[in-house]
């Protein structure tokens, strides 16, 4: 399922900019070049491996997925020069790290815009379906002006809904819940106090399920291990080299205090 999310999420976006500039919608994997995913998981490849018959020939012959020994692929493609280095190229331009959800300056991206009228609310709700649960992240905003935001979460055996979170009247509010069980997530949107002016409202709403959020923790750990593990490489080939460098001063005030024979 996150697989299919992510590949999704990246076409989507290059049939956005297609129908953008006028070609619509069955021009659009035609255009699409090439799409390489990289520095991915070791998991990601074998699930990929599974579930790449299901995706449109057309379409497939036109994803590579890498968990490492990409860069001599990507050079293939693109300019050493427009290429980051962190990715085998020469770019040497520092690329932002992104967690959580991503919100750029125009917010078009990853918000989803929504107007709310005068008097009246919206609801946005997102579902649980892994009965392990999972982690939800949410954020809201406005221009201007300010909203109620109330969230809820209702178990799959819960009568009612409990409230996670309120905010009255504010032009900017996230947060996170940690969901045990299957159930939903509900987002309301209060204008119902404003009598005159309807609301422009940008909002994001995630879910990672535990298996992911597992995978993620392994990750995280193996690269903390493997920082751990470089720093303290770095510190003994420090200290072999500071006690090389001091043998070899040893050596040589030595040299100078010998006699010399004449």
């Amino acid at each position: 399922f996150v697989l299919f999310c992510c590949l999704q999420r990246v076409i989507s976006s290059y049939m956005s900019v297609c129908c953008t500039v006028g070609y619509g919608y069955t021009w659009c994997v035609q255009i699409v070049q090439n799409v390489f995913c990289v520095n991915s998981p070791w998991i990601f490849p074998a699930l990929y491996a599974l579930v790449k018959n299901f995706i449109d020939p057309n379409t497939r012959e036109k994803i590579q997925v890498f968990s490492s020994g990409y860069e001599k692929k990507l050079l293939e493609h693109v300019d050493a020069k427009v290429l980051n280095v962190k990715f085998g190229g020469q770019n040497k331009e520092v690329l932002p790290t992104v967690t959580g959800i991503k919100v750029t300056e125009a917010g078009k991206e990853d918000l989803t815009s929504k107007n709310v009228a005068a008097r009246d609310s919206y609801v946005h709700t997102v579902k649980c379906d892994d009965r392990h649960g999972g982690k939800f992240m949410w954020i809201m905003e406005l221009k201007e002006l300010d909203i109620t935001l109330k969230v809820e979460w209702k178990g799959h055996k819960d009568k009612k809904a409990t409230l996670v979170s309120a905010h009255e009247k504010v032009d900017r509010a996230s947060g996170h819940f940690d969901a045990k069980t299957r159930g939903e997530l509900t987002l309301t949107m209060d204008n119902t106090y404003s009598y005159l002016t309807s609301k422009d409202v940008r909002y994001a709403v995630t879910f990672q399920s535990k298996a992911v959020l597992k995978t993620n923790a392994i990750i995280e750990q193996r690269k903390a291990k493997a920082a751990a593990k470089a720093a303290k490489d770095a510190a003994k080939r420090k200290k072999k080299a500071d006690k090389a460098a001091a043998a070899a001063k040893k050596r040589e005030e030595t040299a100078k205090m010998e006699p010399t024979a004449t």
